[in-house]
C-alpha cells in the first residue's frame, strides 16, 4: 500500500511508525509539507528511509506567512530524489486563517513553482471549490494534481475529474455520518484515486478515537473494498499503482 498523505510532529518516533506500517503492508510513504520548516524536515527524513518521499509547500492556513517561492525552489533543487510533489497547498475557506486573496495568490505561485520544477500538486480545497476550480482552470498544473481529503459534492467532483483531478481517499469515508463523502466517491473513476491517512488526524473505523498513523490505512482499504465491491487486495494493488504513477515512483 501507499500512504500518499500524512504528517509528523516533533514527538513522533517515525522509525516505530514506519515499522508498524511496513508490518501491515504499507510499502510507500508521502509526507506532505505544510510550511518551510516541516518541508525541510521531511526532505531530510526521507533520505534515511526506503520509499519515503515528501512534498514541499505551505498549507493555506499559513499562506500569509509566505514571502517568496525561492526557499521552496531551493529545497526542491537540493532534494530532487525524494521530493515528489508540491504539497500541500490550496485554499481553506472553512477556517479562513489567511486572507482569501492571499491564499489565492500563494496557491497560484505554488502551481507555477510546480510547473517550473516539473512536479505534480497536492491540493487542499475546503469550502473553496469555486475558487479552486477557477485557479486550476486558468493556471493548470502541467504535471497533474490531486485533491487531498476532498469533502465536496459529487457535482464538484465530476467537474474536477474533467480537469484531470486525482483524489486521495482517507479515513473520513469510513465515518458513519460521512455519507456525503461516500456519495462523492461513487463518481470518481478507478484510475483517479489512491489512499491517504492524513495522520495524525482522521483515524478510520475501527481506529476512531486513536491518534492516526499510516498503519491504520487498512481500515480505509476495507471500506473502499466494500463500496467498490472488490477485494481488499484489488484495492491495494489499484491504489498503489495509481499513486506510483502520479508521484513518478518506479521502484
Amino acid at each position: 500500500m501507499f500512504d500518499t498523505h500524512f504528517h509528523l510532529y516533533e514527538e513522533d518516533d517515525f522509525r516505530t511508525i514506519y515499522q508498524s506500517a511496513k508490518q501491515v503492508g504499507v510499502d510507500y510513504f508521502f509526507l506532505a509539507g505544510t510550511n518551510l520548516e516541516d518541508s525541510t524536515f521531511y526532505c531530510d527524513l526521507s533520505q534515511d528511509f526506503e520509499n519515503v518521499y515528501c512534498g514541499v509547500g505551505v498549507h493555506p492556513h499559513d499562506a500569509d506567512k509566505v514571502e517568496s517561492m525561492e526557499p521552496f525552489n531551493e529545497l526542491i533543487s537540493k532534494n530532487r530524489n525524494v521530493v515528489k510533489a508540491v504539497s500541500e497547498v490550496g485554499l481553506d475557506y472553512f477556517y479562513s486563517h489567511s486572507d482569501h486573496a492571499i491564499q489565492k495568490k500563494v496557491f497560484n505561485d505554488f502551481i507555477t513553482l510546480a510547473n517550473s520544477t516539473e512536479l505534480p500538486v497536492v491540493v487542499h480545497c475546503r469550502d473553496a471549490e469555486e475558487d479552486c476550480y477557477e485557479i486550476l482552470t486558468k493556471n493548470p498544473p502541467k504535471f497533474g494534481f490531486t485533491l487531498h481529503c476532498f469533502t465536496g459534492t459529487p457535482e464538484w467532483a465530476k467537474k474536477f475529474v474533467e480537469l484531470g483531478a486525482n483524489f486521495s481517499i482517507g479515513g473520513i469515508i469510513t465515518f458513519n455520518k460521512a455519507q456525503n463523502v461516500r456519495d462523492t466517491f461513487e463518481v470518481i473513476p478507478d484510475d483517479r484515486y489512491f489512499l491517504e491517512t492524513d495522520s495524525p488526524y482522521l483515524s478510520p473505523v475501527p481506529y476512531r478515537g486513536k491518534r492516526n498513523q499510516p498503519a491504520y490505512i487498512t481500515g480505509t482499504v476495507k471500506k473502499i473494498a466494500e463500496l467498490r465491491n472488490q477485494t481488499e487486495d484489488e484495492i491495494k494493488k489499484l491504489t498503489t499503482e495509481n499513486a506510483k504513477r502520479f508521484f513518478g515512483v518506479s521502484s
